[in-house]
C-alpha cells in the first residue's frame, strides 16, 4: 500500500491541491469501496483470492478509486478548459 499512498499524494500534490478534490476523492473511495463491498456481501462478485481485511474486497480498492478520482477532476477539468 505504500506506492499507493505515493501515488495518491504525488497526483494530489503535483496536479491540484486543493481540499474540495482531497474531499471528493476520499469521498467517491468510500462509496466505491461500499458499493463494492455490498456486491461481494451478496455473491454477485468476489475476489480471488479473498481478502479478509476489507470485507472480502481487495485492500488496494480505495487507494485505486482515490487516483482514479484524482485523475479524472484533472482530466474534466482539462476539458473544460479547452473548451471555454
Amino acid at each position: 500500500h505504500s506506492l499507493f499512498i505515493l501515488i495518491t499524494g504525488s497526483l494530489w500534490y503535483l496536479t491540484d491541491r486543493t481540499w474540495q478534490s482531497l474531499f471528493l476523492a476520499l469521498l467517491f473511495s468510500i462509496i466505491g469501496a461500499g458499493i463494492e463491498i455490498t456486491l461481494v456481501s451478496l455473491g454477485i462478485f468476489s475476489y480471488l483470492p479473498p481478502d479478509t481485511l476489507l470485507f472480502g474486497v481487495a485492500s488496494w480498492l480505495p487507494w485505486l478509486y482515490i487516483i482514479l478520482s484524482l485523475a479524472m477532476g484533472h482530466f474534466t477539468r482539462f476539458l473544460f478548459n479547452s473548451i471555454a
